[in-house]
Order: C-alpha cells, then structure tokens, then sequence
C-alpha cells in the first residue's frame, strides 16, 4: 500500500487486485489467499465499524477473484 501511495481506507478494487498479484507471483496457496483476505476483511470491518470506510469490499471481492475451482482429476460424471 505504501508503495502505491494509498492509505487502507481508501483502498479500492484495482488495489486489492494488486496486492492479489503479488500473493499470486510468490506462489502463495490458495488456502493462504483465503486466510490473507479474511484477515484483510477483518481489518475492513473494523475501519467500517469505526466509520472510516463507508462499505467492507472484500466481500464481493473474494466472491469474484477468489472463486476456487475444483479440479481433483477425475471425470466428469
């Protein structure tokens, strides 16, 4: 966030994709994607909690970028 000049209550959907690639590029799993963005949404709540974000957008966030799709390597049934 410090290096896109951007402060945690502003941060917005180009920025969480960001920070999505960076997780991505070292190769992080995807259950530790999961336990990054719950805790950013944690952090998220409480910024709305103490009324310095209007909305917690990680939700709809982790709904459209962090769907996981199972592929287990069988067949189609």
């Amino acid at each position: 966030m410090d290096a896109r000049s951007v402060s945690a209550s502003d941060a917005g959907k180009v920025d969480l994709q960001a920070f999505l690639q960076s997780l991505q590029d070292l190769g992080v799993s995807y259950y530790a994607l999961s336990k990054a963005f719950s805790c950013v949404s944690q952090f998220c709540a409480y910024l709305v909690d103490e009324e310095l974000r209007d909305t917690n957008p990680i939700t709809a966030f982790q709904r459209r970028y962090l769907a996981r799709y199972k592929d287990n390597g069988s067949e189609p049934r």
